[in-house]
């Protein structure tokens, strides 16, 4: 019997709530289904604290170790390029914008085929950051690098590429969820909870995202400080990772609202469905939080009622409002650190969600509900066939020779 075909994804040495964590969630989907799946970074010892955490570093992980510095492109397209010939991989998924450069011209003339995940919102959606707004013509380029298909966390990106969809190419790939793992009444919502020093009649508002400003946090600290001094029973939760600069600043920003001692700063670690079981209400403004609404949909099957920026993949997966709360997309000034801007239209939108959602119960528990029913369409392995079909429709792409032939990885997982 041959060996199982091995499918490698590359990603950065990102933090727990970026795009390493899409890759671990597609590597974890892909292994549940029986396929051989590894993932490649460029710093072994981060990426291995997060692997260990999705239970994929022992018999999963491979390293380009960079030893925490940037990509260096020409180097690692040789080392990449040489780890493809020693391990024959059906296929190269390739998460940022380096290292599906590096896998485009490592992948060239090889038979492993070369797919892409773009995490980017309708193109661009507005309001995104600088750094977004810095990869305009990035798409155009990636494809002329070898990469032979599509993975995208938002449908307008795919359907940039007709010919691609009609050839099964390309594909809209929301995260898929686990229900078993994320549901109302995961192990870790008590542990949470108490963590934070909840009471039984408490709720907690929260947030999940890497911490830098266009992620909303200034957005969400000026509107929960507008409704906490009348509602005593509200708490808030900020969950992510960054720079302590950052996060100062938002400390700072909480401060000078008069509301330090109702807000926590947290990093989730690898308890993310505890987290989300804890949440009560839970505001997500940005689509690349964890991948493109991928956080949005974990908040949907964990009970969460969830309210979202008007932007890219988080308003379609919240089908126009029907499961979630949706404010405008917000502007420059939401990102403030400045304790009182003028009022935005966001900031208005976000402040009358709090209160309708923290005021009435019943509003809460049945949008919740009704998301979560929504959520568990997107299931890991639906995520998982998917990638598989985009898969097998690039190997057909590649040149068929004796030695040099893709191989259907699909039939060799029935």
């Amino acid at each position: 019997m041959s060996p199982r075909p091995l499918i490698l994804l590359l990603v950065a040495d990102h933090r727990a709530t970026g795009t390493a964590l899409m890759a671990m969630r597609h590597a974890r989907a892909l292994c549940g289904i029986g396929v051989n799946a590894r993932i490649i970074g460029q710093n072994g010892r981060s990426l291995e604290r997060f692997c260990r955490a999705e239970a994929l570093w022992q018999k999963h992980s491979l390293s380009l170790d960079r030893a925490g510095k940037p990509w260096a492109v020409a180097r690692d397209v040789a080392e990449l390029r040489q780890l493809i010939r020693r391990l024959q991989p059906a296929a190269i998924i390739a998460y940022g914008t380096n290292e599906q450069i590096i896998a485009g011209f490592a992948g060239a003339g090889q038979r492993a085929a070369v797919i892409r995940y773009s995490n980017a919102a309708g193109f661009l959606a507005s309001g995104a950051g600088p750094r977004q707004i810095a990869r305009i013509g990035m798409h155009t380029m990636l494809h002329a690098c070898g990469v032979d298909g599509l993975l995208a966390a938002d449908a307008t990106v795919a359907a940039r590429l007709p010919s691609w969809i009609h050839s099964g190419r390309a594909a809209w790939l929301p995260v898929g969820v686990d229900p078993a793992v994320f549901h109302p009444r995961a192990p870790g919502r008590d542990n949470w909870r108490t963590r934070l020093g909840l009471a039984t009649d408490d709720i907690l508002c929260g947030m999940l995202a890497a911490y830098k400003p266009e992620r909303g946090y200034s957005l969400f600290l000026r509107a929960f400080a507008s409704i906490a001094s009348t509602r005593p029973q509200v708490r808030a939760v900020l969950a992510g990772d960054g720079s302590t600069s950052i996060v100062a600043a938002f400390t700072a920003l909480a401060a000078g609202l008069g509301i330090a001692d109702r807000v926590t700063f947290v990093s989730p670690d690898h308890d993310l469905p505890g987290f989300w079981a804890a949440v009560d209400i839970a505001f997500i403004c940005h689509p690349g939080t964890g991948g493109g609404g991928s956080a949005l949909l974990e908040g949907f099957a964990s009970g969460a009622a969830m309210i979202v920026g008007d932007q890219g993949p988080l308003r379609r997966l919240s089908a126009d409002g029907e499961y979630a709360r949706v404010i405008p997309a917000p502007n420059h000034a939401d990102f403030s650190f400045d304790p009182y801007p003028q009022g935005t239209p966001a900031e208005f939108a976000l402040t009358h969600s709090l209160i309708e959602l923290i005021d009435n119960q019943q509003a809460r528990t049945e949008i919740a509900q009704i998301a979560r029913l929504a959520a568990l369409r997107f299931t890991a392995r639906k995520m998982a066939i998917t990638i598989l079909s985009i898969i097998n429709a690039c190997a057909r792409r590649r040149p068929q020779t004796a030695s040099n032939h893709p191989r259907e990885v699909r039939n060799e997982f029935r």
